[in-house]
Parts: structure tokens; sequence; C-alpha cells
């Protein structure tokens, strides 16, 4: 190996060459540009690639041929070896993988079997549990069946006793209610002939009254007659010029007035108070005895003592009346006094009531505050 190293057959490397080269030919160049201060670099770049040529290493720049072949005969045993490595390491590998796949689908087959198992059991489990509601649901059912039935009879006897007892309420009913209405068939016969007594009792009680009233009615007109005769004697010519200067409406008005009124003067009088209430006056006190009402007028005016009397369009009020009005007042200590009629005033009587300052509404003025409220 030494002889061959130093036998002369090794070659020049040629990047020492190309470096020397370029080094002469650089200080050429600088010499030629005038800078010979820059020669230096090239002899330094001569200089240490000479003494790194003398100390490389004679085998590392050329090796020899048995050397070559040495490394080439290694190269290939590497090679063979690297090959035979990688084939135990693929063939490891493909006996791990089909290890791996091995166990890979024993797993997946255990897996399966397991899942198998699993929905097996689920399966089971869900029949029997389907199986176990379909009893459960036709137990339920029978009960329920069963129950409907029982309450169907319950119902059937229930609607059976009712009819019965409905039945039998009907004919009690029925019973009762004719003999119900037998007693009020009796009650009613019975009530029909009292009614019948009562009423000619009370038709036989009204005829003796109304004769009564007629009898006392003749004896009151009688009574005004004579009063008025004694009281107004002189008067009858101008009273009946009065008499003919009322109207027929006036006339058949004051007759109806007294005909409702006749014998009833404490009506009468309630009634020509409440003439004064709608114009506003007041009823103080209401002495139907005495025959006279106490007033208070509206606004705070004075009060009033009014006394009424019913009359027949031929007689008059006397100066009795209005002479006793007077006293009354004087008696309840009031301010005026006013008398109403349902016929006219006598001649003394107007004179008496001027004199003692009582005011008089005879039947003409009453039938005008009458329409006046109707109105």
């Amino acid at each position: 190996m030494a002889n061959d190293k130093n036998s002369g057959k090794s070659s020049l490397p040629l990047g020492y060459v190309a470096l020397w080269i370029l080094s002469v030919a650089f200080g050429v160049v600088v010499i030629l540009i005038g800078q010979p201060a820059l020669i230096l670099v090239s002899i330094f770049a001569i200089v240490a690639s000479f003494f790194a040529y003398i100390l490389r290493d004679p085998d590392a720049v050329a090796p020899s041929r048995a050397e070559i072949r040495a490394a080439k005969v290694a190269a290939r045993e590497k090679a063979r070896q690297e090959q035979e490595a990688a084939e135990n390491k693929a063939r490891e590998d493909a006996e791990r993988k089909a290890k791996a796949d091995q166990a890979a689908r024993e797993a997946q087959a255990k897996a399966a079997a397991e899942k198998e198992a699993a929905e097996k059991e689920a399966a089971e489990k869900k029949a029997a549990e389907k199986k176990a509601a379909e009893k459960k649901a036709a137990e339920k059912e029978a009960a329920e069946k069963e129950a409907a039935e029982k309450e169907a009879a319950e119902k059937e006897a229930a609607e059976k006793e009712a009819a019965e007892k409905e039945a039998a309420e009907k004919e009690a009913a029925e019973k009762e209610a004719a003999e119900k209405e037998a007693a009020e068939k009796e009650a009613a016969r019975i009530a029909a002939a009292e009614a019948a007594r009562v009423a000619q009792a009370k038709a036989d009680r009204e005829a003796r009254l109304k004769a009564e009233a007629q009898r006392m009615a003749q004896i009151a007109e009688q009574q005004e007659h004579e009063n008025a005769v004694v009281e107004d004697a002189g008067t009858q010519a101008d009273d009946d010029e009065e008499i003919e200067a009322l109207t027929e409406e006036d006339r058949i008005a004051l007759k109806r007035l007294h005909e409702r009124y006749s014998g009833k003067e404490g009506a009468f009088l309630e009634f020509v108070v409440s003439l004064y209430a709608k114009n506003g006056y007041t009823t103080n006190s209401l002495n139907k005895k005495e025959n006279y009402a106490l007033l208070d007028s509206p606004d705070n005016g004075p009060s009033v003592i009014l006394r009424a009397k019913p009359y027949a369009e031929k007689y008059r009020a006397g100066q009795n009346l209005i002479r006793r009005l007077a006293d009354d007042r004087k008696k309840t200590n009031v301010q005026m006094a006013v008398f109403v009629a349902t016929s006219l005033f006598g001649r003394i009587a107007t004179e008496k009531s001027k004199v003692r300052k009582i005011d008089l509404v005879d039947g003409r003025a009453l039938l005008t505050m009458i329409r006046e409220l109707e109105d």
C-alpha cells in the first residue's frame, strides 16, 4: 500500500493546480495594474496551497485500485446486508402487521360476537318486555271489560230501580194530585158559596150604606140650603144672575166635584191641599175634625189656614163659616186665611170676607187652578 502511494502513479489534484494558476494570474494582473502590494496575496495563496498539498493525506486524496475494489466489495456487501436487513425488517413488519391484522380481526370478530350477543340479549329482553306488556295489556283489557260489564250491570239495575221508583212516585203523585184536585174542588165549592154569601152581604151592606149616604146627602143639602137662606136672605136674585154667568162646561165640572166629594169634607180638604202643594205650599198640619189645614207658603212666605167645603151649585157658603174661619185663624196665630168652595159665595159672605181679610176661592177659581195645574 505504501509503495503504491509513492510510485508516482497518483495524479496531482486538479484543485491545487487550478489554485496555483489563478494565484499566478492574479499576481500578474496586480503588477500590470500597478498594485504591487496585492502581489502578497497571490504569494500567500501559493505558499498556503503548497503546504496544504505537502501535508495532505495521500490515501484520502488518491486511493489505490485495491482499495477501490475493496470499497466496492464492502459497499456491495453493505448494500446486501442493508437489503437483507431491510428484507428482514420488511418480513418482521409484515409479520407484525399480519399479527396486528390477525389481532384486529380477532378483536373485530370478538366485538361482532359481543355485539351480536348484546343485540341478541337486547332482542330477547325486548321480546320478554313486549310479551310482559302484552300480557299486562291483556290483563288490563280483561279487567276493564269486567269492570265495564259490572258497571253496565249496576247501571241497568240502577235504571230499573229508578224506573220502578219513578213509576211508584208517579202513581203516588197522580193519587195525590187526584186527592188534591178533589180537595181543591171541594174548597172551591165552599169558597164560592162563601164568596157568594159575602158578596151578597157586601151588596146588601153597600145598598144600605148608599141609601144612608143618599139620605145624609139630602139632609146635608137641605141643611146647606137652610143655612144659605138664613145667612144670605135677600141676595137670591144676584146669585141667580151669577149662576147664569157660568158656562155649561163649568157647571158640569162643578157638579162632578160636588158629587165626588158630597158628604166627604175631609177628602175634599185633602184634594184642595194637594192642589196648593203643587203650587209650592207645604202642609204643616191637617185637622179633619175641624175641617181646616195649616200650610207654609213657598219662599218663607206667610203661613196660611185653609178651609174647604163642597157645595151644590144652587147653594152658597154663608157668613157663619167665614166667621168660624176668622176665629180659627186667630186661634192658630197665622197671617192668611183662605176658604175654598165648589159653588159661588153669597153677597154677605163676600162682604164679611173683605172685612175679615179672608181670601175666597169659589168654584170658578177652583176650576181655573185645576186646569192650570193640569196644563
